[in-house]
């Protein structure tokens, strides 16, 4: 929609039972990846409070984003809101992309014909910092550089050195 259609409709209610279709989607789409945490869970053992299992926290996050969802599309029928846009299917296309390269790109990849060698974390953390950031037109690759290399740090140093987690750095200079 229009800047001049959206300033002309914005004072004015919305007829139907939905006043915001902005936030409807955006609950919607909450509560579909709520759900579909909650069933990627199913096998995980919970445990109690008292002793918490591996499935806990990523279940109770499920629940959490699926519960806020379903608010949010509450909401919306309520409240006035904003009209839905269109979008560019540009931002789904690299920041999906980035997570799919960052994973091929970590530990490797290897399906007969197509392989990828793992390259670790100074590879893939850039990497996918700056295919993400094609998302967005107006992105400037010297603040991309500077940032992707910044945030890389901060991950090897998080990661590996704090938390002493098995990632990769640079199988390829250091081995694993």
């Amino acid at each position: 929609m229009t800047d001049e259609r959206s300033a002309k409709h914005a004072g004015m209610p919305r007829a139907g039972i939905v006043k915001s279709p902005h936030d409807l989607a955006a609950g919607l789409l909450l509560l579909v990846i709520g759900v579909l945490g909650i069933w990627g869970t199913i096998g995980l053992p919970v445990g109690s409070l008292a002793n918490p299992e591996a499935g806990m926290l990523p279940r109770a996050m499920s629940a959490l984003v699926a519960a806020s969802g379903a608010v949010l599309a509450l909401i919306s029928l309520v409240t006035p809101g904003t009209e839905l846009e269109r979008w560019s299917p540009r931002g789904l296309l690299f920041v999906l992309g980035a997570a799919v390269a960052f994973a091929l790109t970590l530990r490797g990849f290897d399906l007969g014909v197509v392989r990828i060698p793992a390259l670790g974390l100074v590879v893939a953390g850039p990497l996918a910092i700056t295919f993400a950031s094609l998302a967005d037109p107006e992105t400037r690759l010297r603040e991309i550089i500077i940032f992707a290399a910044g945030l890389t740090a901060l991950c090897v140093l998080m990661f590996r050195v704090i938390l002493r987690l098995p990632i990769p750095i640079a199988p390829w200079l250091l081995g694993y």
